[in-house]
């Protein structure tokens, strides 16, 4: 059974490399997120091997196996063999199993070679990426109105992270700063700026840059991918920008920013052809926020109503009573003035799930929160930035994931 039955951080063991690359090299094969202690088998295993260039057992006493290993014919196969010392016969298929251990250290030269050759031959192509040209897509922004990610805040989402996983099975252990200057620098990183002009000129390139120095820096103890990630969402939506992507996308792309997989020649401009390559992933699987009511969820919805003094009650039926008092425009009679009560009910589910484009726009008209009444929908959303521990909650099954690399 052992032999048809494998985990992740086995097969990482046996092709030597970490976890993290193990399951970079899978997700890109097209067999999904597995985490390390997953158990692969049959068709999966066989797969999962193939991805890694992984032999089997059978595979290992295969001479035609090593041939390729090698990229020799059966004729030059012979005579490496020979020039090894090791006689074996041209007709042979199978080879004695005191050989594999001599062809797995000589493998391991072969591709030292290989790869000491490659990067000689590939010196001219990066020549070639010294032109390279720092261009950056996305939103541009006025310095004036941009919401910036400060250090105070990245401790506060590092310690929002530290107190949702401490009853976890990857807690953040242990936690906090292990250096204030490397997570003062990768706070400022996305500010650089020379006489006035900012290097980062829109804000998913001001995100790129303090996800990648969140995570480069290691500013923390342990957590700096799940502390970088949310770090980064929260900044996009303070600056009215939301990703737009699957869970197992947006790991992918954190574990490839992590691993340096975003740009893969060496170059010195290597840190900035990443942040742009980061960029450019995030222009693409995210959107601005429009103007005007638009689908939001129960939990902002709350926020954004209790700032203007509104109170809720849940009702049987998957509904809502929502209850704002104002004081009223005229003074009817002489006297105390009575405030007026306004109240509306609308579909509710829960917290996690979005209040639809009618119920927010039937909302914001009872309660007297809409353009006739002087709040426009700018100044309507922009009271409810999502707390840390909205991406929290909404990002949970990557952030555990993350926890386990």
């Amino acid at each position: 059974m052992a032999k048809n039955r494998i985990t992740i951080k086995q097969l990482s063991k046996e092709a030597e490399i970490d976890v993290e690359e193990v399951i970079l090299h899978l997700v890109e094969g097209g067999l999904g997120y597995l985490e390390e202690n997953h158990h692969l088998v049959g068709s999966k295993l066989r797969r999962a091997r193939q991805i890694l260039d992984l032999p089997t057992r059978r595979e290992l006493t295969s001479i035609i196996y090593w041939q390729r290993r090698f990229d020799l014919d059966a004729d030059d196969f012979f005579d490496f063999m020979q020039e090894q010392g090791i006689s074996i016969s041209k007709n042979k298929k199978q080879l004695p199993p005191n050989l594999i251990n001599h062809l797995k250290k000589e493998i391991k030269k072969h591709k030292s070679n290989k790869i000491k050759s490659s990067k000689e031959s590939s010196k001219e192509s990066n020549r070639s990426q010294e032109k390279f040209e720092f261009k950056l897509k996305g939103h541009s922004y006025n310095p004036q109105d941009m919401r910036w990610i400060k250090t105070e805040e990245v401790l506060k989402i590092h310690k929002e992270l530290v107190k949702d996983f401490a009853n976890k099975k990857d807690p953040i252990s242990p936690p906090g700063v292990k250096s204030i200057e490397l997570l003062e620098s990768a706070c400022f990183h996305p500010e650089t700026s020379l006489n006035g002009i900012y290097k980062y000129c829109t804000i998913e390139s001001v995100a790129a840059a303090l996800l990648y120095a969140l995570v480069h820096n290691h500013p923390f103890h342990n957590g700096n991918k799940r502390t970088a990630l949310v770090s980064m969402l929260a900044f996009l939506d303070k600056n009215g920008i939301i990703m737009q992507c699957s869970g197992d996308e947006l790991f992918d792309f954190v574990l490839k920013v992590a691993k340096h997989r975003i740009v893969i020649f060496h170059s010195k401009h290597k840190a900035d052809m990443e942040i742009c390559k980061i960029t450019d992933w995030i222009v693409k699987n995210s959107r601005i926020v429009e103007r005007g009511d638009r689908p939001i969820p129960w939990r902002k919805l709350r926020k954004i109503l209790s700032n203007y003094d509104c109170t809720f009650e849940v009702k049987p039926g998957n509904k809502m009573d929502i209850y704002r008092t104002i004081a009223p425009t005229k003074k009817r009679f002489v006297g105390n003035v009575k405030s007026k009560p306004l109240y509306t009910q609308v579909g509710y589910r829960n917290e996690g799930t979005d209040a639809s484009y009618d119920a927010i726009k039937r909302i914001r008209k009872e309660l007297k929160l809409d353009n006739e009444n002087g709040i426009d929908a700018k100044q309507f959303y922009s009271g409810g930035q999502y707390d840390p521990d909205y991406f929290i909650t909404k990002y949970k099954k990557i952030l555990i994931r993350l926890a386990r690399l």
